[in-house]
């Protein structure tokens, strides 16, 4: 064999390999990119995640205890201090921002931080059904409020809470 065509086969050779070699490392890096992408998109849910939970479980201590506190007031006959309609106003504000908090919630998880999530929702919006009601009977025929249903409904807020919580604490924690 001849040496310029040995020389020639083996930059062929040398060629092919380079390329081979420079497919081998896009391919790499390709995979590699879309695992970081995959990792930062993790982190990203689990952060909002983090967040929303968070905001849900602050929204139903509000109205829980703006409930409670509402509600006091009204029956002390602290008019003055909160008219029946605006103590149902500050009710429904508390209520509408805990619905907000769990459609973010259901908007960014699945399986049973969600149903969690709805079912603390529902226990604080029965909660603020509830006092409104109350708050409207007392002002219209002055029948107190009942100790025993808030205290049951005030209950009710707490379970579904810390089923909330369980669940959105392991779902942060296998994200």
């Amino acid at each position: 064999m001849d040496a310029g065509l040995a020389a020639v086969i083996a930059g062929a050779a040398g060629a092919g390999g380079a390329a081979l070699a420079a497919f081998g490392t896009s391919f790499g890096l390709l995979k590699q990119a879309k695992l970081q992408g995959d990792q930062a998109h993790k982190m990203w849910l689990r952060n909002h995640q983090q967040e929303a939970f968070e905001a849900i479980v602050q929204a139903a201590d509000l109205t829980e205890e703006t409930c409670i506190e509402q509600l006091g007031r009204i029956a002390h006959n602290r008019a003055a201090e909160a008219p029946a309609a605006e103590a149902i106003e500050v009710i429904r504000e508390h209520s509408r921002t805990l619905r907000a908090c769990t459609h973010r919630v259901m908007i960014l998880s699945k399986g049973e931080v969600r149903s969690s999530a709805l079912h603390l929702c529902l226990a604080g919006l029965n909660m603020g059904k509830a006092s409104i009601r109350m708050i409207r009977n007392f002002s219209a025929a002055g029948v107190s409020h009942s100790e025993t249903e808030i205290s049951e409904l005030a209950e009710a807020v707490s379970r579904a809470r810390t089923e909330f919580l369980d669940e959105a604490h392991e779902a942060l924690q296998n994200t």
